[in-house]
């Protein structure tokens, strides 16, 4: 089963040249190698779903190594009309961490627009314990970036997402990933759309 990642239009009864369109989405890395994501954009455009097949981390190793680390980086080519911008303004994330007393998961995850300053940047540690968790809105800042000014042609949105497992000293059994099970689960991204300022 795959599980998901969700990019939501806020704003949904715009006129045509404010839409957004997206290009083929372009995903390399460990956690999502070739043939294990799909894109697909709901009729009225206003969701956006990446869904992966193999964004787990475990630990130790079939080599041995106390730790496995996972990175997924996805190019989104965005189109918006001429004379607007977008930008993320919230993040959900809900998955499944099995990390022992003495372990380590942590998750990261970049996202931006190619021609912004800076990514916006999310990290979260889990410890010891075993639980299906969710972290909400926690991608929400007192400044919204916003991507450049759209001239009409396409904005790159690019997310890079990282996870670890480390397993203890007595080197049991550690895990974080997207849940695969419940399809709510995933990454939940807002985007809002404006005339450029």
């Amino acid at each position: 089963m795959k599980a998901l990642i969700t990019l939501a239009a806020l704003v949904l009864s715009l006129s045509a040249e404010a839409q957004i369109r997206l290009g083929y989405a372009d995903a390399r890395g460990t956690g999502c190698p070739g043939g294990t994501t799909s894109v697909t954009l709901t009729p009225d455009q206003s969701i956006l779903s990446i869904l992966f097949d193999s964004f787990v981390a475990q630990a130790p190793t079939s080599l041995g190594a106390n730790f496995d680390r996972k990175n997924c980086n996805i190019r989104i080519p965005v189109s918006v009309g001429p004379g607007y911008q977008v930008a993320l303004i919230a993040f959900d994330y809900t998955g499944f961490a099995a990390i022992p007393n003495g372990g380590r998961g942590q998750f990261e995850a970049r996202y931006s627009y190619v021609g912004q300053q800076r990514p916006a940047i999310f990290r979260k540690t889990f410890l010891g314990g075993v639980s299906n968790y969710s972290v909400k809105n926690e991608l929400i800042s007192t400044t919204v970036d916003w991507s450049p000014c759209s001239s009409g042609s396409d904005l790159m949105l690019t997310v890079d997402a990282n996870i670890l497992a480390m397993t203890n000293a007595r080197r049991e059994a550690a895990q974080l990933s997207v849940d695969a099970v419940d399809v709510s689960a995933g990454l939940l991204y807002k985007v809002q759309l404006r005339r450029c300022r």
